[in-house]
């Protein structure tokens, strides 16, 4: 926004222009250039910009709950044949049960994945049952010798 400021556009423009092209600020630039002449080109969005704009809208959230989806389902294929969940996730959060394992001090911030506390963490004190959207398995990510994220 401020680089389309200081060239000198208001801000208002350049705010438009930013959200009718999706925050990519060259095409907002050449939406701006195209469009300084018209008269209506600090009018506020009109019905069929907006339209577009919440159908842009549903569509990336479309997006992101079947890529959700999609890594729940690779989880839960990762947990049915004992492979570390971290194979899927690496190091982005996802929804997923997990444990702390007292043992090997992966406590508070870190955890085990369903797989990891079978075959890693087999025998070590593990807490109850968690479950949260902001989880990956710190076994995994190297914080234990994990056996199972070949």
């Amino acid at each position: 926004l401020q680089t389309l400021v200081s060239m000198g556009f208001p801000e208002w423009r350049c705010r438009k222009a930013l959200l009718l092209n999706y925050f990519d600020p060259e095409q907002a630039l050449e939406w701006i250039l195209a469009n300084s002449a018209e008269p209506d080109v600090d009018a506020p969005l009109n019905e069929a910009q907006t339209r577009m704009l919440l159908g842009a809208l549903q569509n990336i959230q479309q997006d992101e709950m079947d890529e959700s989806a999609k890594v729940e389902e690779q989880i839960k294929e990762c947990i049915k044949n004992n492979k570390c969940t971290f194979t899927v996730t690496a190091t982005e959060y996802a929804h997923q049960k997990w444990y702390y394992c007292y043992t090997c001090g992966l406590v508070d911030s870190e955890g085990v994945c369903e797989s990891c506390a079978v075959v890693c963490h087999k025998n070590h004190k593990l807490s109850a049952v968690k479950e949260s959207d902001k989880f990956y398995c710190d076994c995994g990510a190297g914080a234990y010798k994990c056996l199972c994220n070949k």
